[in-house]
C-alpha cells in the first residue's frame, strides 16, 4: 500500500475552569461552566518516495480552547452521588501548536521543527507526495466550535458544605474545525471529539428556603 495516514488522539493536561450549579427540582440541577481546554492529535504519515523508499512523518498537534458548556444533571441514586449529565458546548480557538518529525529513508535523514499553524500536503496516483502547504497560525482552523456533551459524575461529600466531584465527559463536536486554506490543496474535514476525566470541589451554598 503506497500511502498509511491515521490521526490519533492525545493525552493532553492542563484544562481547568470554574462553573454553578441551579437546582430545578431534588433530581435535576442545571449546570454552567466557564473552561481553559487543550485538545490535541497526532497525524501519522507513511509515503513512497519511489525506488522503494519512503517518508514517515509525525505531526504532534494541541489546540486551546475557551469552552462554555450548559448540561442538564440527573441524580440517579437517593443519596445524590451518582449523575449523568447531558446537553452541549460552544467553544472558541484560542492557540494552535505543532511539531512535526520526519524520516527520509532515501537519504537516511531525520528532521524535526516546531510551529504554529499547520501543514497539508496532496498525493500523486502512486501515493508519493506531489504538494505541500504551511498555512501559519490560526489561518488554518475555524475559530467556533460546537457540539453534545454526555457525562457520568460520582460526588463524594467532604461535609454539608464541601464535596469533591469526579466526572467523565465525552465532547462530540459538530462542526468541520478545518477553514478553507488560500492554496490549491483541499482542506481535510476535521472534527472534535475529546474524553475528558475531571476531578473538582464543589461548595454548596446555604439555601434560601
Amino acid at each position: 500500500m503506497a500511502i498509511l495516514y491515521k490521526i490519533n488522539g492525545l493525552l493532553k493536561l492542563g484544562s481547568f475552569g470554574l462553573g454553578a450549579y441551579h437546582p430545578i427540582n431534588d433530581h435535576i440541577e442545571i449546570n454552567f461552566r466557564i473552561l481553559y481546554e487543550r485538545k490535541g492529535y497526532r497525524s501519522e504519515l507513511n509515503t513512497t518516495l519511489g525506488s522503494n523508499s519512503r517518508a514517515y512523518a509525525e505531526s504532534d498537534y494541541t489546540c486551546s480552547y475557551f469552552t462554555i458548556p450548559i448540561t442538564a444533571k440527573l441524580f440517579i441514586d437517593k443519596k445524590r452521588r451518582f449523575a449523568i449529565s447531558l446537553g452541549g458546548y460552544i467553544s472558541r480557538l484560542k492557540s494552535v501548536r505543532a511539531t512535526e518529525k520526519i524520516f527520509n529513508t532515501l537519504e537516511n535523514m531525520h528532521t524535526e521543527s516546531s510551529f504554529i499553524g499547520r501543514t497539508i500536503v496532496g498525493f500523486d496516483i502512486d501515493g508519493g507526495i506531489n504538494r505541500a502547504a504551511f498555512i501559519p497560525g490560526l489561518q488554518g482552523f475555524e475559530y467556533q466550535d460546537y457540539g453534545a456533551v454526555v457525562g457520568v459524575s460520582y460526588e463524594f461529600k467532604i461535609n454539608d458544605r464541601s464535596s469533591l466531584l469526579f466526572q467523565l465527559i465525552d465532547n462530540y463536536g459538530f462542526a468541520n474545525i478545518s477553514k478553507p486554506n488560500f492554496t490549491a490543496l483541499p482542506s481535510p474535514y476535521e472534527r472534535n471529539h475529546t474524553v475528558s476525566i475531571m476531578i473538582g470541589y464543589v461548595y454548596h451554598r446555604k439555601s434560601k428556603l
